[in-house]
């Protein structure tokens, strides 16, 4: 899939342009927030369930006094899991919910460099109204996540590649979204042009979720994913809008 490449592109842009990174420092923080109170409530959580699990097997024979530990070992080790597939969602729906006070300035810094002043004037009514069509995609982003995931523990070979390419074109959207509104595109018509070119959104989309997935890499990543979504919108989609 041709998507693939849009996210290293838009990586090493962002990487590349040291002007870029003053765009991205509020973002940053906001991500790291995120995480630390996220962790800090999966593991009083984890912790909760442990001393739980003690108490029920504090009764036990000496030779079983491992299993308690065992389990208390496995509620901690699900506990990181979960709180990774969280925050590998939550990440990526909490931008695009907010998107609008993340990462515009960013987008409208490297387009006005690279292909002019903004082709549409956007209005105080039409920034938002973009604002609430951005924060409703994430909620049903956010939906979908949940909804696929239980769906994927139930079929899991089935129910994981329906969650990885139903999430891989909501993450492809997600992060097109600033240069489509910054060029006067609704998310409709967005999708109406991302319809024609599936297979290059399922790419970048797809490579984002999987990069997502990683442990605080959404902290260093997701401005370059930003610039990657603006790459590929000027490059594959404008001409359908």
């Amino acid at each position: 899939m041709n998507g693939l490449s849009y996210t290293p592109r838009g990586i090493r842009i962002f990487f590349h342009d040291r002007g870029s990174w003053k765009y991205a420092l509020f973002p940053w923080c906001f991500l790291v927030i995120v995480y630390f109170i996220t962790f800090r409530i999966i593991a009083g959580l984890t912790s909760s369930i442990s001393e739980k699990i003690t108490q029920l097997m504090a009764n036990l024979p000496a030779w079983l006094s491992w299993l308690a530990g065992l389990v208390c070992g496995l509620s901690h080790f699900l506990g990181i899991i979960a709180g990774i597939l969280i925050l590998g969602m939550t990440v990526g729906a909490l931008y695009e919910m907010f998107g609008g006070f993340f990462f515009d300035s960013l987008v409208d810094h490297y387009e006005t460099r690279k292909y002019g002043s903004r082709p549409v004037g956007i209005t105080w009514k039409l920034s938002l109204k973009y604002s609430i069509e951005s924060f409703l995609f994430g909620i049903r982003t956010a939906l979908a996540f949940c909804i696929l995931f239980i769906i994927s523990l139930f079929f899991p070979v089935i129910g994981q590649i329906l969650l990885i390419i139903c999430m891989g074109y909501f993450f492809g959207l997600t992060y097109i979204i600033c240069s489509a509104n910054r060029n006067g595109t609704t998310i409709g018509q967005l999708k109406k042009a991302a319809g024609k070119r599936i297979f290059i959104i399922l790419g970048f989309g797809v490579s984002a979720y999987f990069l997502l997935m990683i442990p605080l890499a959404a902290i260093i990543f997701l401005p370059g994913l930003v610039l990657g979504g603006s790459e590929l919108f000027n490059r594959e989609l404008k001409e359908y809008v």
